[in-house]
């Protein structure tokens, strides 16, 4: 979308999020929105918050695996998430 739109949706995710802290959709839209600026550590934490609050979201977990190899992890770290991805992730689109 536009910058404005981004920026609007920064501010409903934000909004979302200190709605219902613990939702682990808000906080994986958040993390999508801090790696459209380029802040990999920060989409990190987010989807780190969306894994405590669901450790079977397939999608925060390869997002996870995304953002270690763009961010060009250590491989024991990438190999570290590899090992903790629920089994159902194989069946996933990405």
């Amino acid at each position: 979308g536009s910058e404005s739109g981004g920026h609007e949706d920064y501010d409903l995710l934000a909004r979302c999020v200190e709605a219902a802290p613990e939702d682990p959709i808000a906080a994986l839209g958040m993390a999508w929105q801090a790696r459209h600026r380029g802040e990999h550590a920060e989409a990190l934490r987010w989807v780190e918050q969306a894994l405590r609050f669901d450790r079977a979201l397939l999608s925060a977990h390869v997002f996870k695996g995304t953002l270690l190899v763009e961010s060009e992890a250590v491989p024991s770290i990438v190999q570290a998430w590899h090992t903790a991805v629920p089994a159902a992730a194989e069946d996933h689109p990405e």
